[in-house]
């Protein structure tokens, strides 16, 4: 009875909401919503064209990449393939072109 006990009340990282693998996870959607933020926020300053435009390449680097992290927790191949394929090539592509050359 005693070993059935101490099984029950350990601790689960794998089941823990904060930093646990699955599509419910608080920083699994915290990233999902502030990658959101930071792709807007990064459209709003390429299109417009101005002396800051080229900063918005950095919002969208970052975007792509907590769209990245968020679907390797959740385990979506697919989106994290599409993440590191196009969007963070083209992101990094466009702070080379702007930023750096």
């Amino acid at each position: 009875m005693q070993e059935r006990l101490g099984q029950n009340n350990q601790f689960s990282w794998a089941d823990n909401l904060l930093f646990g693998k699955g599509k419910n996870s608080f920083i699994g959607n915290f990233l999902k919503f502030s990658s959101s933020v930071c792709a807007v926020a990064g459209g709003v300053m390429l299109s417009s064209n101005t002396e800051v435009s080229k900063y918005g390449f950095i919002l969208l680097a970052l975007s792509s990449s907590q769209i990245f992290i968020s679907s390797s927790i959740a385990g979506n191949k697919g989106l994290m393939m599409y993440a590191a394929s196009l969007f963070i090539f083209v992101d990094c592509f466009g702070i080379y072109r702007w930023l750096l050359y």
